[in-house]
């Protein structure tokens, strides 16, 4: 679920605040799918990369109603780490890794045993059907298959988690 309240954001130009958000209010149910228009430069990456936790709102509550603006880097990487997915557009995967690895990593983070999250992340590839692609490298897969790879990553939260511990 993602629920925001009166999210703001500024960007400084010149000395100056520039609003690129002003006042956004946002609901979305489990399950739920939306999708997010607008002109270019209306502030639909900003917002994104708020909600994906790569950038701070200037004001606002999100993830259940905290004031995400004020967590330290730790307690913000934690949250990222726990309660958010995100699928980037160029995929971001670790080019020297292979898509096991890249599937692992997040998973590590959250802090699952090594076995226990290497047998999630051979579950999480096999669901999108590139089990059998485990050992290969970023490069070698088409550019669907990195996608697929990318959103075999994305999965978080405690359940994820807890199913491999």
């Amino acid at each position: 679920m993602i629920h925001v309240v009166r999210l703001d954001k500024s960007f400084l130009v010149a000395g100056k605040a520039v609003p690129v958000l002003r006042g956004v209010d946002l609901d979305v149910a489990t399950g739920e799918m939306v999708a997010l228009v607008g002109d270019s430069g209306s502030g639909k990456s900003t917002l994104m990369n708020i909600l994906g936790g790569l950038d701070r709102p200037s004001t606002g509550q999100l993830l259940g109603g905290r004031d995400v603006s004020r967590l330290t880097v730790r307690e913000w990487g934690r949250t990222r780490s726990r309660d958010i997915g995100f699928v980037f557009q160029s995929f971001n995967l670790i080019p020297t890794a292979t898509i096991l690895e890249n599937v692992e990593l997040p998973l590590g983070y959250r802090g699952m045993a090594p076995g226990a999250r290497r047998q999630r992340a051979v579950a999480l590839l096999d669901r999108p059907g590139l089990g059998d692609h485990a050992r290969r490298y970023p490069q070698q897969l088409s550019g669907g298959q990195q996608q697929r790879v990318a959103v075999a990553r994305a999965p978080v939260g405690p359940a994820q988690a807890a199913a491999g511990r």
